[in-house]
């Protein structure tokens, strides 16, 4: 059972590449769902949040 760093197989390449799209589809896709709804108030809440981060 000896694996090196180097070896790996396409299939898990394949594999990973697929998850992380998934995943990235998903989290945009619920991004855009959250921004529809709750955008203004979110943008306000991430610049109050960002300008009492950067006051300390």
């Amino acid at each position: 059972m000896r694996k090196a760093a180097g070896n790996i197989s396409l299939g898990e390449v394949v594999k990973i590449i697929v998850m992380a799209m998934a995943v990235f589809i998903m989290i945009m896709f619920l991004i855009n769902v959250v921004f529809k709804t709750y955008g203004p108030m979110f943008l306000g809440w991430l610049s109050g949040f960002w300008m009492t981060l950067n006051t300390k």
